[in-house]
């Protein structure tokens, strides 16, 4: 059996299996609670998610839009306090131009003790 390089990816903005990043982008930005704040701090909702596994084990590779520059070793916490360290920016190549959502958003794999992760991303 062939191993899934990409599973369990989730969108809290996906309707249909015929949507794209595009379409979750456009209803983020309409989205009135894509940013919270807590404890003073800004919050990011997470676009979309999935499992990603290149290495043995998994990772996360999240997209989100990141209210402040972020790294790789850059420790990111969810609403709930579960931290991830990005350990890779995720290259993504368009056969024409680049969608808005590209140059907003991070595409970034996530590494944590456990990938319980709720639904928001900030920099700790």
């Amino acid at each position: 059996m062939k191993k899934k390089i990409f599973d369990d990816f989730y969108s809290p903005y996906e309707e249909s299996d015929s949507e794209t990043m595009d379409d979750w982008y456009k209803a983020y930005l309409e989205d009135e609670e894509r940013l919270i704040t807590k404890e003073g701090k800004t919050f990011s909702k997470i676009i979309h998610r999935c499992k990603f596994s290149i290495k043995p084990g998994y990772c996360l590779l999240v997209v989100f839009e990141p209210q402040e520059i972020i790294r790789i070793g850059d420790v990111l916490i969810d609403e709930a306090g579960h931290e991830f360290t990005i350990s890779a920016f995720e290259m993504i190549s368009f056969a024409g131009e680049h969608p808005d959502w590209y140059l907003k958003t991070a595409p970034v794999s996530i590494i944590g003790e456990s990938y319980d992760i709720g639904d928001y991303l900030r920099k700790k």
